[in-house]
C-alpha cells in the first residue's frame, strides 16, 4: 500500500520548509528544528528552531526574534494553500514560535554569562543563561538554567521603537 502525503501536510511542509531556508539566509542561522501542533487536523502552532552564532546581547536577539516572528507569520497568512487549514483561518503571534539555540564559532552552546536560548513563543519572548553541569550518574554535562527573563510580545516591540 503507497502512502499519500494529504495535502494539509503538504502545505504545512512547504510553509516550514521555505521559512527555515529563508530565516535561516536572511538572518545567519542554521535550521535545527520544527514543531507543529495539529490536532484534530486544524493547524494551530508552527514553530521553527535556528542554530545561530553568538553571542549576541538581548538588544540583537530581541530585533532579529521579532523581525523573523513577523516574516514568519507573514508568509504564513499570505500562503492561501495552507489559510485553508489554520485555525481561524489565520494566525496571530499567540500562534507561532521562533527558537534560537546559540553558539560559538567552534559549534558549542554559549553559556553563562552569556544568552545560550532566545525565544519567541506564544507572545513572549525568553532569554535564558546557561550553565554546564556534570552529571555525575549520566557522565556528561547537563545545561541548567542560571536565569530566565521574560517580556511580552507588547514590551518587546516598545523597547524597540523607543
Amino acid at each position: 500500500m503507497k502512502y499519500e502525503i494529504p495535502p494539509d501536510e503538504k502545505a504545512v511542509n512547504a510553509v516550514m520548509a521555505r521559512n527555515s531556508e529563508s530565516l535561516a539566509k536572511k538572518y545567519q542561522m542554521r535550521p535545527f528544528a520544527i514543531t507543529v501542533a495539529m490536532p484534530g487536523g486544524d493547524i494551530q502552532y508552527l514553530e521553527l528552531k535556528f542554530q545561530i552564532y553568538g553571542p549576541l546581547s538581548k538588544q540583537e536577539l530581541r530585533k532579529i526574534l521579532i523581525n523573523a516572528a513577523h516574516d514568519f507569520l507573514e508568509d504564513i497568512n499570505s500562503d492561501s494553500a495552507l489559510c485553508f487549514y489554520l485555525k481561524n483561518h489565520s494566525l496571530t503571534i499567540k500562534d507561532i514560535g521562533i527558537t534560537f539555540f546559540l553558539i560559538d564559532k567552534g559549534g558549542k552552546d554559549l553559556d553563562d554569562p552569556h544568552i545560550g536560548i532566545a525565544k519567541i513563543s506564544k507572545g513572549v519572548l525568553e532569554y535564558d543563561i546557561l550553565v554546564d553541569v556534570y552529571d555525575e550518574e549520566l557522565k556528561q554535562n547537563i545545561p541548567k538554567f542560571t536565569s530566565k527573563c521574560r517580556e511580552t510580545y507588547e514590551e518587546a516591540l516598545n523597547i524597540l521603537k523607543s
